[in-house]
């Protein structure tokens, strides 16, 4: 039963993810305007990221042992990679803001943990009902 637990949780929480990302700089921000290339490339990159940060994050809930349940263990597991994420954009650069003040440093970086780490409360979810839904096919 490993494989859709998986799947899912993989998928659930990159399509999450993605949508707040896309919210977030897209509808509050409007960074959107200063993209330079068309709107096609950077989305379909992002979609690329977001499963990849997604394949991490449902890995790491796979193997990582933890007493805590699925979903505690999900949060934090999305927060540290969350912190990860936004640590290695912000040191190669990689931002709409050319000039990052502390504000908007403290901002995205809170941003980055919440998104990551409701990510990480959709695996935790998705892992729960799986593990409920095999204790009660058992």
């Amino acid at each position: 039963m490993q494989k859709p637990r998986f799947f899912f949780a993989w998928i659930i929480s990159a399509v999450v993810m993605f949508t707040l990302s896309y919210f977030w700089h897209g509808e509050v921000l409007n960074d959107f305007e200063r993209i330079k290339y068309p709107h096609t490339t950077f989305l379909s990159l992002a979609t690329i990221v977001y499963l990849g940060i997604s394949l991490v994050l449902t890995i790491l809930n796979t193997f990582f042992e933890s007493k805590k349940k699925p979903i505690g263990k999900g949060i934090v597991l999305g927060l540290v990679l969350g912190l990860f994420v936004y640590l290695v954009t912000f040191v190669l650069g990689i931002s709409f803001n050319s000039t990052p003040k502390l504000e908007y440093i403290a901002l995205d970086v809170s941003w980055q943990l919440f998104e990551q780490g409701l990510g990480g409360l959709i695996t935790g979810i998705v892992f729960d009902y799986f593990h409920v839904r095999e204790k009660m096919l058992a």
